[in-house]
């Protein structure tokens, strides 16, 4: 996908996101993430948007972080790194130099990807505080797929430590995506050779939302690993 294409998406998932977020009492409980009240991600989101906005300005890495905003109601500082991160995606080329946590090239094209599958797990965890969130739409759920294998897996950005040995197949069932990855003694490699030990399956959607802990892993064979399961779960 190019820039103009993930610049569109996360317009997108940005307006549904406020949507979500812009009227409901912030004091009421994320589901998906148990944590949080709904001032805790908006505040979280003003936060990732402002460090984007850094990630695009510089070739080095980060010297440290910043916290999330003590605001009563960080809906305003939303709004404000919002408009200050579209401007960024708008004046950088996906080719510019941008230091990035992945073993991908140092360039903006990262953190597009990253900006506008942000946005995206995060509407749909603002859209389950009032019911039934809608999926990802498909392109961006496979880029967000794509995104878990060749920056999160790699750099070892796991919700739970690996000493994982096996292979995965993981299936998209609405795209002809495929991957077949594997483990050895937690060592991550894409693209591994042989049988699978278990194949993962689903819409691109369902796979997105499921790395992300957001809804179960489903797989295809009788007999789960767990420990190859709990080896895509990445945060």
């Amino acid at each position: 996908m190019d820039k103009i294409g993930y610049l569109e998406w996360w317009r997108t998932e940005y307006r549904r996101l406020w949507t979500a977020v812009s009227d409901v009492d912030l004091s009421r409980p994320v589901p998906s993430c148990p944590e949080w009240n709904v001032r805790d991600l908006v505040a979280h989101l003003e936060m990732v948007m402002d460090r984007y906005v850094l990630r695009l300005r510089s070739p080095l890495p980060p010297e440290g972080q910043s916290p999330p905003s003590d605001a009563a109601d960080p809906r305003p500082g939303l709004e404000r790194a919002a408009a200050e991160l579209a401007a960024a995606l708008i004046r950088h080329d996906v080719g510019d130099v941008a230091w990035s946590w992945s073993p991908l090239p140092d360039t903006a094209w990262f953190w597009f990807r990253r900006a506008a599958c942000e946005i995206a797990i995060h509407r749909w965890d603002a859209q389950k505080v009032e019911g039934t969130p809608e999926p990802v739409d498909r392109p961006l759920a496979l880029a967000g797929v794509a995104e878990v294998f060749d920056s999160f897996l790699p750099a070892g950005r796991l919700m739970f430590p690996q000493a994982a040995n096996g292979r995965i197949r993981v299936s998209v069932v609405d795209s002809a995506a495929e991957w077949l990855i594997g483990w050895d003694q937690g060592q991550y490699a894409m693209d591994a050779g042989g049988e699978p030990d278990v194949t993962v399956g689903g819409s691109a959607s369902d796979l997105f939302l499921a790395f992300w802990g957001r809804i179960p892993m489903t797989t295809v064979d009788p007999i789960e690993r767990l420990d190859l399961l709990n080896a895509l779960r990445i945060r």
